[in-house]
């Protein structure tokens, strides 16, 4: 990724908390209002997410948290005395802890899960009654069907729900994959989407905020309300007349070769009113 790393400040977090997820929690009304506690990232890696975490639930207790991880650093934090299942298990809130299963890295060295099973079948054993504990795997050429029903096998008989995601790609055709959407996935407009500075973008596929529809240090609610309906609209829009979508990043998710589009370039982005 080109963008630049970070982790998003206490101004950024305390304006989105306070003007975006308090109020507008309710919006969605065909799903139990989410905090969903990542964007590209390991959410493990943030020292702050417990703080963050605990600011939610002092706010909105009746909100459901779902923490994606990869797993890994779960025994790290518990060996540092910090046990995050635990932490989790003194929330009010309803959670779900997806973890997801990354045998290989990039450049093909492999993650040793070994300590992250055994750890979480020491909690299994007694798990918090608010978390749901859901583990996937991806496919896809990182993932053999070997692998994958090794993977199912370590949670046998434990209260675990283990599923394999076919829906995702995360890497928006900037690495080789099989996987293709119908359209675009978020176009009910059911999520929000915040980057690590206060940028409104377009979807979490979007890794490098190429769409970025505006910001929340420096617009309104109201007015990222509006601009991200009306981006949504035209998605559907697009979908519906068979056009091409004039955003790269939106290129897999309706069945364009992502190579194809280059030419279009940020003119495209620019003309539709999206910087």
């Amino acid at each position: 990724m080109e963008r630049e790393r970070a982790f998003m400040s206490d101004d950024v977090w305390n304006t989105i908390l306070h003007n975006y997820i308090v109020p507008y929690r309710h919006v969605n009304s065909f799903c139990p209002p989410t905090f969903i506690g990542h964007k590209d990232g390991e959410p493990l890696l943030n020292k702050k997410l417990p703080d963050r975490l605990l600011s939610l639930a002092q706010e909105v207790p009746d909100m459901r948290i779902d923490i994606y991880s990869h797993g890994l650093l779960l025994p790290k934090w518990r060996d540092r005395g910090k046990d995050f299942m635990a932490f989790l298990g003194s929330l009010p809130n309803k959670v779900r802890y997806l973890m997801s299963f990354h045998p290989r890295n990039h450049d093909w060295t492999e993650n040793n899960y070994d300590p992250v099973v055994d750890y979480l079948c020491g909690v299994l054993r007694n798990p918090p009654p608010n978390v749901e504990f859901i583990t996937t795997s991806h496919k896809s050429r990182w993932v053999t069907a070997e692998m994958q029903e090794s993977w199912r096998e370590k949670w046998t008989g434990l209260p675990i729900t283990v599923h394999c995601n076919c829906s995702i790609n995360p890497w928006t055709g900037r690495i080789e994959s099989d996987v293709k959407f119908n359209g675009c996935p978020y176009g009910d407009f059911g999520h929000w989407f915040f980057g690590v500075t206060g940028n409104v973008i377009a979807c979490c596929l979007d890794l490098e905020e190429e769409i970025v529809l505006g910001n929340v240090m420096r617009d309104s609610p109201v007015e990222l309300f509006r601009r991200t309906e009306e981006f949504y609209a035209q998605q559907r829009r697009d979908y519906a007349d068979k056009r091409r979508p004039a955003n790269g990043v939106c290129d897999d998710c309706f069945g364009y070769d992502r190579q194809d589009r280059m030419s279009l370039g940020t003119a495209a982005l620019q003309g539709q009113g999206v910087a």
